[in-house]
């Protein structure tokens, strides 16, 4: 449920009034993040730090086997650094050309990590050269805060790049299950 009729300012101020733990630990904080709060507690009455207490996403519904690549930082920083290459030589400055046809440049989405630098390229804000530095450098910051987050998770199954087959054998036992 979307609750877009309140205009910015009141969402936050109603938020604010509701659940002043959540905002006071979260400033400052996206407002997709603020409305969400706001539309957990219209669909549920609770504040979302109660709701998240007593639905707890940590137990998974269902069974899953989540295997993850122990990059070297070294190596994972070059391998973003070549796919960004990769990427832009592959057309992905045409893409945000024609998309910017049909869209807002100021949209969500062209926000996201590259979007926003190739904007701001086609602008003449940035050289090209600027332009993929800031996004392997975005994109880096990224994959950081992603490893920081995946550490964290007990369920996850770590292998070195080079054990493909091994990844392969667990796959393999957890669908045999």
């Amino acid at each position: 449920m979307k609750a877009k009729i309140i205009s910015y300012k009141k969402k936050i101020l109603f938020i604010v009034n509701v659940d002043w733990f959540f905002i006071s630990h979260r400033l400052p904080i996206a407002i997709a993040a603020k409305e969400i709060g706001l539309e957990v507690h219209i669909a549920t009455g609770s504040s979302i730090m109660d709701f998240q207490k007593k639905q707890p996403f940590s137990e998974a519904r269902y069974p899953f086997l989540a295997i993850a690549t122990k990059w070297e930082r070294k190596i994972l920083y070059e391998r973003i650094n070549q796919r960004t290459h990769k990427m832009l030589e592959s057309g992905w400055i045409e893409e945000v050309i024609n998309l910017i046809k049909n869209f807002p440049k100021n949209s969500k989405p062209f926000q996201s990590i590259g979007y926003r630098e190739i904007i701001q390229y086609l602008t003449g804000e940035l050289k090209y050269h600027q332009m993929v530095t800031l996004i392997q450098r975005r994109t880096r910051r990224y994959a950081k805060r992603q490893m920081t987050w995946f550490r964290k998770e007990s369920t996850i199954e770590w292998i070195e790049p080079k054990d493909f087959s091994l990844a392969k054998s667990k796959t393999k036992v957890f669908l045999e299950k």
